[in-house]
């Protein structure tokens, strides 16, 4: 019982400084990899150790208070209970053996604690933010789908008669959900093409193109010989995480361009007996 009254005072503690958590998420368009590189960072303070539960609970809750206790206490009560006897032993991110606690949250002054997990304590106490400024920040980089056009007919076709164009890509890129240090971001893609023809004839369409009969993007050539066409996607991005509306990826939007040839040949119907 004595040693339940000292870490009632020490908890006690806690609740007077209580830490802070902040977190912070970004999302750049990349035009040299064609994608978006999605950046994360979190910084934690001295009651965090760097496990990816810690690091998950404390970037979604900005401005939390958080507290940490033996992995045995029960809050509702403020008692240790006499019936956990899980084993607490556990290594650190620093490769040492430490002991697993129990970490808690609070959304506001008022509101209540509440357990979201747990973290392993090492004989020197926990990682400070110093300690863990490399393992808090994560990027990744989602490409964008190629952009591969194909024609219907695929090689030679006739003068005066249409031609299928398909940039054989999807309207949307997305809705995808990417998790960079615990903090889950929805990122989504709008395209539209712009086709340009030898001819000089533009076609500018939020169309993907398709084959005959459905396919909206047609155009035939009125001479013979080579014919280049040239087309161009541009990418119009947003994201967002659980706590904020979407917003514009900044910067200019992504595109990406082609250019392919097709042969036209003039023929003529010949009556035969």
């Amino acid at each position: 019982m004595k040693n339940l009254k000292i870490f009632l005072l020490i908890l006690s503690s806690f609740l007077v400084n209580p830490s802070v958590s902040f977190a912070n998420t970004s999302v750049q368009s990349d035009q040299e990899s064609q994608g978006y590189i999605i950046s994360g960072e979190i910084l934690l303070d001295e009651t965090f150790n760097g496990s990816a539960e810690t690091q998950k609970q404390g970037s979604i809750c900005d401005g939390c208070a958080w507290l940490v206790t033996a992995l045995c206490f029960s809050f509702e009560q403020s008692v240790l209970d006499s019936s956990c006897h899980t084993n607490t032993e556990c290594k650190t991110v620093e490769d040492t053996i430490g002991i697993r606690k129990k970490i808690w949250r609070k959304l506001g002054v008022n509101e209540p604690w509440l357990a979201v997990g747990a973290m392993c304590v090492g004989p020197s106490g926990p990682n400070t933010p110093e300690k863990l400024t490399t393992s808090l920040s994560e990027q990744t980089i989602e490409y964008l789908p190629r952009l591969l056009p194909t024609t219907q007919p695929e090689n030679d076709v006739l003068v005066n008669v249409d031609v299928y164009f398909m940039s054989n890509q999807s309207n949307y890129f997305g809705p995808k959900t990417v998790v960079v240090t615990g903090i889950p971001i929805t990122l989504t893609a709008t395209s539209s093409w712009v086709w340009k023809f030898s001819d000089g004839t533009v076609i500018n369409t939020t169309n993907p193109g398709g084959k005959y009969p459905e396919g909206q993007i047609r155009h035939s050539f009125k001479t013979k010989g080579l014919q280049t066409i040239s087309v161009t996607t541009t990418w119009n991005a947003s994201w967002k995480t659980n706590s904020k509306e979407s917003i514009p990826v900044p910067g200019k939007s992504l595109t990406q361009t082609t250019t392919f040839s097709l042969i036209s040949h003039e023929a003529r119907g010949v009556l035969t007996r």
